[in-house]
Order: C-alpha cells, then sequence, then structure tokens
C-alpha cells in the first residue's frame, strides 16, 4: 500500500485483523486529510494485495488552515514597518540573540526598533511542528551550549498574502528548504531532529507562554527568510 502526498495519511487498518490485505479479505482503511497548505490538494492511495490485480484510488481535499492574529502583520512582514528592517544580516549566535532587551509587549505592538534587524545563525536543530496557525514552530539550540534555544517560524504561504512578492517567495522558500532537508512536520506534537543548519530570518519578540523551546526574553526568527542545512533529519 502506498501514498503518493503526505497530506493524506492511513491511521489504521479496521477489521484487518492483523492480516495482510488480500482476495476475500475485507479490509477498512481510514485516511486522513492533513493539508500542509491551503487550497486543493490531491493524492493517490495504490493497494497492491497479495492476491488479486492492484488497485488505485484518488483522493481529494481542499486545505484550509487558520492563521494567526496576534502581531500576525509583523510576523509576516505585512505591517507599515517591515519597510524599516535592514535585510542584510547580521551573523549571531543563539545566546547572543537570547540576551538582547526585549521591548515592553502589547496585543497590538508596532514593529519595534530591535525587530528591524535580520539575522544569521548557525544552530542545532532540536525539534518542530505545524501550529495551529499554520506556522512551522522550529526549535533550534546553541551548537555548544544544549539549553540555549530559541524558536524559528515558518509562516504558510496562505497567511502571508500580504506581504510584498519578494518576501513571500522568499519565506515560501525557506518553508520549502526545511522540508526537503528535514521531512514533514507533524501536527500532534513536536518531531525530533538531529542535525545542524544555517538560518536567516527577521527578529520578533514574542509573548511567552510556555513556548516550546521559548529563548528567555521571547525572541525569535519570525520570519525565517532562508534555512540551509545538508544533514537534518528527523529521529522521532
Amino acid at each position: 500500500m502506498a501514498l503518493d502526498n503526505p497530506d493524506f495519511i492511513v491511521t489504521s487498518r479496521r477489521h484487518c485483523l492483523g492480516r495482510a490485505l488480500g482476495a476475500q479479505q475485507p479490509c477498512t482503511l481510514l485516511v486522513v486529510f492533513s493539508p500542509s497548505v491551503g487550497g486543493p490538494r490531491s493524492g493517490r492511495l495504490t493497494i497492491k494485495p497479495e492476491g488479486g490485480n492492484a488497485l488505485s484510488a484518488r483522493l481529494l481535499g481542499s486545505g484550509s488552515r487558520a492563521c494567526g492574529i496576534e502581531r500576525w502583520d509583523v510576523k509576516t512582514l505585512a505591517d507599515p514597518g517591515a519597510n524599516s528592517i535592514n535585510f542584510t544580516p547580521k551573523d549571531r549566535t543563539v545566546p547572543t540573540l537570547r540576551a538582547i532587551a526585549p521591548p515592553n509587549f502589547a496585543p497590538d505592538l508596532g514593529r519595534q526598533p530591535p525587530e528591524r534587524v535580520v539575522y544569521r545563525v548557525k544552530a542545532r536543530l532540536v525539534a518542530f511542528k505545524i501550529e495551529a496557525d499554520s506556522d512551522v514552530h522550529l526549535v533550534v539550540a546553541d551548537p555548544s551550549v544544549q539549553n540555549a534555544t530559541m524558536i524559528v517560524e515558518f509562516p504558510a504561504e496562505s497567511c502571508d498574502v500580504s506581504a510584498s512578492e519578494e518576501r513571500r517567495v522568499a519565506m515560501a522558500a525557506a518553508r520549502e528548504a526545511l522540508v526537503s532537508a528535514c521531512g514533514r512536520p507533524g501536527e500532534v506534537g513536536f518531531r525530533r531532529l538531529e542535525g545542524t543548519a544555517t538560518i536567516t530570518g527577521v527578529a520578533f519578540f514574542d509573548r511567552i507562554h510556555g513556548q516550546n523551546g521559548v529563548a528567555p526574553n521571547g525572541i525569535e526568527l519570525h520570519p525565517a527568510l532562508r534555512f540551509q542545512s545538508s544533514d537534518c533529519r528527523s529521529v522521532g
């Protein structure tokens, strides 16, 4: 049995009683549609039983994932202050970013001076997942300081439509590079990662509310604009 699109997931085989699929052995398959992006999606399920002819079924779905609310224009470079960002990246370490003084938080806070900077970090990859707001939430750490973590966020294309075309292309390419290097993140829980990456993104200070991997000052690279890794792998 094979699926050609990871948006469609066979989560269980009912009434199979541990038997292999084959002729005269009824078995109900439960296929869950878990869209990675918005819009029409399609896939094909192919079943090759031990006996009888192979069967193929076309699967269709239309993704409609939620986007965020709190400071969402700032997170996706759709705010007026995005024009003030210096997009020439500055090389920094994760501990250095964790030490920057954060601005005072407010849900409708505009872009602050520390958020007009693009940073590039080399980091150890820890874990990732797709959040309810459709972002990929990536936890990274300093390569030499195990507990020095921070968050990098990769918005979905369907949620950054108000940004400039140049920035939307960069955000989409970064997310695509992450998935290409590390595989598709889960939605229910974090998948652990191994490897390192060089990541470029815009500084953003989030409200601290118990996020996995959050820095003590709430700093993130949000959005990520570039992701490079030659050794990332998912380990669970």
